[in-house]
């Protein structure tokens, strides 16, 4: 019997995955998005809107996915559109270029964000700490422009 039936693939989240990375290829270029699932969890509770999850071998033969991003829907709706863009952002920086390829060191590996990936976090939010708590108001990154000088 599964424990978790209740989930769908997220295709809201994979559009904005795409969206970013067509935004952003200086950051995202290498990302292989064909390796990453969006799953959205219907009913599990979390205190987050999002949490990333890698798979690595045995599991990433059999799936062909080596990250999993899930998307906690209860939390998910209480968030802005501005707020599920940088959220989205923010798990994808949690992968490392590196992570997709199998003879690499850092292969589904996620990363402890460093100060080059808290800059570019927040200098994507106007360096709002806060950016995902719910009513913050937070700028469209898909939209407007990011700041260069960070």
């Amino acid at each position: 019997m599964e424990k978790f039936k209740d989930w769908t693939t997220d295709i809201e989240a994979q559009d904005i995955a795409t969206k970013l990375q067509a935004k952003y290829g200086v950051i995202f270029g290498e990302y292989e998005f064909s390796k990453i699932c969006f799953l959205r969890m219907m009913t599990k509770k979390s205190k987050e809107a999002a949490k990333i999850i890698s798979t690595g071998f045995p599991f990433d033969v059999k799936d062909n996915f080596v990250y999993y991003v899930l998307i906690f829907d209860k939390c998910w709706q209480i968030l802005s559109d501005e707020q599920r863009y940088l959220t989205i952002f923010d798990m994808l920086l949690s992968m490392s270029s590196e992570g997709f390829d199998p003879e690499s060191n850092n292969y589904a590996k996620i990363s402890q964000k460093d100060v080059k990936e808290f800059s570019e976090l927040l200098a994507a939010t106007n360096m709002l700490y806060n950016w995902s708590e719910p009513g913050v108001k937070v700028p469209n990154i898909l939209v407007e422009e990011k700041k260069e000088d960070v």
